[in-house]
């Protein structure tokens, strides 16, 4: 699937899905994984996705090291939260 990470509009798209599955899903560590399900992403484009979505601070990693996770083999199991940055983008993009 090509999607074009760097168009802040696709960011956004994508950040209303990752909080739609977050909202879903009883387990935090689940949430990567139910969202590159859903949107057919590959690791490596959800890599570089949730580094870009930590850098504009939409996301929350609590206590976890982003750095481990943020690999092939060990995204799915990233414990993200969307943050209150996020949430206000959301609101504002009305998604």
């Amino acid at each position: 699937m090509q999607v074009n990470l760097n168009d802040k509009e696709t960011l956004g798209r994508l950040l209303a899905e990752l909080y739609q599955a977050q909202k879903s899903i009883l387990f935090q560590e689940m949430v990567i994984q139910i969202f590159m399900e859903r949107t057919g992403l590959s690791e490596e484009q959800v890599i570089t996705m949730l580094q870009k979505m930590l850098d504009e601070g939409w996301l929350v990693v609590g206590g976890s090291k982003p750095k481990f996770f943020l690999r092939p083999g060990y995204v799915a199991s990233f414990p993200v939260v969307v943050s209150r940055k996020g949430l206000q983008y959301l609101r504002e993009m009305g998604l």
